[in-house]
């Protein structure tokens, strides 16, 4: 319902619980899809919140978006941040994380 997305969204935007904020990011994934991804990649962008960014991550992995991934890799100033995002892509086959993976091995 149209209600329920709404309560969603202010869930994954912050706008509720913060606990509640990672659940909804995963909830999202899983029933939006790749469709939810923008909302998820503005989440992650505007958070400093490592616990919320992990869950934006899952939830691109969830979504199999690995160009969405391969942004916020090459993006990422934090290095556990970005070890965690490409262990995700180094588990995804696909020609953007294989790519961005032999990009990697060539520096």
């Amino acid at each position: 319902s149209p209600e329920a997305r709404a309560m969603l969204h202010d869930a994954v935007t912050g706008k509720m619980d913060p606990g509640l904020q990672r659940e909804a990011i995963q909830s999202m994934a899983v029933f939006e899809g790749k469709s939810a991804n923008d909302t998820l990649a503005e989440v992650y962008r505007t958070t400093s919140d490592p616990d919320v960014k992990r869950a934006v991550i899952n939830a691109f992995f969830i979504t199999q978006d690995a160009p969405r991934l391969v942004e916020l890799a090459r993006n990422e100033k934090n290095l556990d941040m970005k070890r965690d995002i490409v262990s995700r892509l180094a588990l995804m086959h696909d020609k953007a994380a294989t790519d961005y993976m032999l990009e990697l091995l060539s520096k």
